[in-house]
C-alpha cells in the first residue's frame, strides 16, 4: 500500500532537493522535476531512468545495481527494487534493499518503507513489522512515513489521525480527508478535513466541492489565510467569479487584491471591482499585480477616464508601457482622435520596434492593406 505515492518524493529524494514541496494556498509553480533532467543528465545516468517505466529500464538498472560501490549503483538498487514490490516480486527486491539505508541515508525512510513492503509481499510479516516499527521510530517526522501511516490507519483509525495532524499537506492526507467527508459530509471535524483538501487537494477530482462547501457553509468561520487557500483553489480551477469574493476576504497582498477586482470584474460586479482596483493601487502602487490591475481596470471605465489611467501605467511602470500606449491609442480610434492615435502607433513601431504591441500593429497593417488590394504593401508590413 502506499507505493505509487512514493515516486514523486522518491525523485526529488534521488536529487537530494530534501523531497516535493507543498502548497499551502500558495501555488508551487514548478513541478519537483522541474529543470531536473537538464540539471542531472550529466551527473548520473541512472537519474534518467527514474522516469522510465519499469520495462523499459530493468536491463539497465540491473547492470548498474551490479556494479561498484557509489551513489550510482545505491540508486540503481533502490529503483530496481521499487520495481519488483510494485510487480510483487517482493522476494527479489529484498537482496537490494539490504543495509541499503546505510549506504544512502538521504534515502533511509523511502529505502525502509519500500522494505517494509517487500517483506510484506514476501510473507515475512514478522519482518515487515519490525521494519514498520523502525521507520515510525526513527523517521516519525518524514513525509515517507505517510504512506506507512495511511497503510496502518486501515485497520488502526488513530494512524490516519496521527497522519492528519503531522502530514496535513501530504496526498495521502487528502485522502483521509476525502474518505471521511464521504462517509459523513457533516462530522464534527469536517471544517479541517475540507482545509487539507482546498490546501493540499487541488488535484483531487472532489477539490471544488469543498471549495465550495467552505465558501458558502464555513464563511462564518474561515480566517483570512483561509480565504487566500479557497481563493487560490476556485482561480486555479477557473472560476474567476467565485474566486474574487473569496480574495476580497484575505489579507490585502498585491495578489490577493488584484485576483479579488478581478473576478469580481468577471461576475459582473463592477462597482466593487474599480473600488478594489483602486485600493490595490493605494496600497501597493509599485507592485507588479498594479499595473495589470490598472490595465484591467480600463476596462470599467468610461473612454475618457481610461486614458488617464493609461498615462499613470505608462509613466509608472516602463515594462508595461507599450502595452498601455497601445490601448490607449485603441481608445482614441474610438473617440475618433485618428491623428494623436496614429502618433501613438507610431511612436510603438519606432522606440518599442520589437515589442509584442509593434508586431500586433504590423499585422493589423498588413491585414488592412490586403483587404484594400495593396499586396506589395501587405507584404512589406
Amino acid at each position: 500500500a502506499g507505493l505509487s505515492a512514493l515516486s514523486l518524493g522518491m525523485v526529488a529524494a534521488l536529487t537530494n532537493t530534501g523531497g516535493p514541496r507543498v502548497s499551502t494556498g500558495e501555488v508551487v509553480s514548478e513541478s519537483p522535476l522541474a529543470g531536473w533532467r537538464d540539471q542531472t543528465r550529466s551527473e548520473d545516468p541512472v537519474l534518467d531512468l527514474a522516469l522510465q517505466p519499469a520495462e523499459q529500464r530493468a536491463e539497465a538498472l540491473a547492470q548498474y545495481a551490479q556494479g561498484p560501490n557509489s551513489r550510482s549503483q545505491h540508486r540503481a538498487r533502490y529503483l530496481l527494487a521499487l520495481d519488483w514490490v510494485a510487480a510483487d516480486r517482493g522476494g527479489s527486491a529484498l537482496p537490494l534493499l539490504e543495509g541499503l539505508e546505510a549506504d544512502y541515508p538521504d534515502m533511509a525512510p523511502y529505502i525502509l518503507l519500500a522494505k517494509a513492503q517487500a517483506q510484506t509481499a514476501a510473507g515475512q510479516a514478522e519482518s515487515a513489522q519490525i521494519t514498520q516499527d523502525r521507520l515510525l521510530t526513527e523517521y516519525i517526522d518524514d513525509p515517507a512515513v505517510a504512506p506507512l501511516l495511511y497503510a496502518l490507519g486501515q485497520r488502526d483509525p488513530t494512524r490516519w489521525d496521527e497522519l492528519l495532524q503531522r502530514f496535513p499537506d501530504h496526498p495521502k492526507a487528502v485522502d483521509v480527508a476525502h474518505q471521511r467527508l464521504t462517509e459523513d459530509p457533516n462530522r464534527a471535524d469536517a471544517l479541517p478535513l475540507l482545509l487539507i483538501m482546498a490546501r493540499a487537494g487541488l488535484h483531487h477530482p472532489s477539490v471544488g466541492d469543498a471549495l465550495l462547501r467552505l465558501k458558502n457553509q464555513f464563511a462564518d468561520q474561515l480566517q483570512p489565510e483561509d480565504w487566500q487557500t479557497v481563493g487560490f483553489g476556485l482561480w486555479r480551477r477557473d472560476v474567476y467569479r467565485e474566486a474574487g469574493p473569496a480574495y476580497a476576504r484575505a489579507t490585502p497582498s498585491p495578489r490577493n487584491l488584484y485576483r479579488a477586482a478581478r473576478g469580481l470584474q468577471i461576475g459582473g460586479q463592477t462597482e466593487r471591482a474599480i473600488t478594489l482596483y483602486n485600493q490595490l493601487d493605494q496600497q501597493f502602487p509599485d507592485a507588479p499585480e498594479t499595473a495589470t490591475g490598472l490595465l484591467r481596470l480600463t476596462l470599467s471605465l468610461p473612454d475618457e477616464q481610461s486614458l488617464g489611467v493609461l498615462d499613470q501605467v505608462i509613466a509608472r511602470f516602463p515594462d508595461r508601457a507599450v502595452e498601455a500606449m497601445l490601448k490607449r491609442a485603441e481608445i482614441l480610434d474610438k473617440l475618433n482622435s485618428a491623428a494623436s492615435a496614429q502618433a501613438t502607433r507610431e511612436t510603438i513601431l519606432k522606440d518599442y520596434s520589437s515589442s509584442e504591441a509593434a508586431a500586433e500593429i504590423r499585422l493589423k497593417n498588413a491585414r488592412n492593406a490586403a483587404q484594400q488590394g495593396d499586396l506589395a504593401m501587405a507584404v512589406r508590413w
